[in-house]
């Protein structure tokens, strides 16, 4: 990961940049070391869903989730009824 950093870094580079002077833009350094840990997140998030998907345990949560949520319209609908 640190070389690429160091490429993130030269990427950084001012339009004046040069060899002399240089100078880098360390907000865009910022913004691109965001990206780039976005990217990776992004990565790891997706492993992680296609594992959880293929252990059956995202069908057995979803229909939990699905089964609390008609049971909790089921009591707002009776509360209506009463009141």
């Amino acid at each position: 990961m640190n070389e690429r950093i160091k490429e993130l870094w030269e990427q950084s580079k001012t339009p004046d940049w040069h060899q002399d002077n240089p100078t880098y833009d360390h907000e865009k350094f910022a913004e691109l070391i965001i990206e780039e840990c976005a990217r990776e997140v992004e990565v790891f998030a997706r492993k992680w869903w296609s594992i959880h998907c293929h252990s059956n345990k995202h069908a057995e949560t979803t229909r939990k989730a699905h089964d609390d949520f008609c049971a909790l319209q089921r009591a707002i609908r009776r509360r209506g009824k009463t009141e």
